[in-house]
């Protein structure tokens, strides 16, 4: 009976170290699962910190899309002002032409609407801050009623003139 004790027990702990053999290789899978699943955290807090960093230069490329666009908008506007005085300019300058071709070919009538369309773009010129030299748009209207013989309205035009050039030296003389 011995013996068969003696097997019993050899048989019991060679079940414990079978048991302990599987309890190590337990272990040993649980300590590379953890190794694997830190790994793998560890490449998610990698990966975030890429995302992170790639929002990041998309948010600095947006605002900087942003800023080009807005300077774009303020070009265009500067670029349309620009272009819109020089056109009313234009218009000034074709309007005094005109009044001078129409005084010359004797057609009053249509000379004095040549001088209130020119007068009518200097002060749209004056309102977008731009002073006009009116000298010759004035002499052409002085012109033209001398051409009428209408004498006493050539005084008053002139001495507008010599006011209105008063008054524009002035405001200028504060820049």
């Amino acid at each position: 009976m011995y013996d068969v004790l003696c097997m019993y027990v050899y048989d019991v702990l060679y079940m414990y170290d079978v048991l302990c053999m599987y309890v190590y290789n337990v272990l040993y899978v649980y300590d590379v699962l953890c190794m694997y699943v830190y790994d793998v955290l560890y490449m998610y807090d990698v990966l975030c910190m890429y995302v992170y960093d790639v929002l990041y230069v998309y948010d600095v490329l947006c605002m900087y899309v942003y800023d080009v666009l807005y300077m774009y908008d303020v070009l265009c506007v500067y670029v349309y002002n620009v272009l819109y005085v020089y056109e009313v300019l234009c218009m000034y300058v074709c309007w005094y032409r005109l009044m001078h071709v129409r005084n010359g070919n004797c057609m009053y009538a249509e000379a004095e609407m040549s001088w209130h369309d020119s007068l009518k773009y200097a002060f749209e010129l004056d309102q977008r801050g731009f002073t006009v030299n009116r000298a010759a748009i004035y002499s052409e209207y002085s012109t033209l009623l001398f051409a009428r013989s209408q004498y006493d309205e050539v005084t008053i035009s002139s001495c507008l003139y010599i006011q209105y050039s008063v008054i524009c030296h002035a405001s200028l003389s504060k820049y």
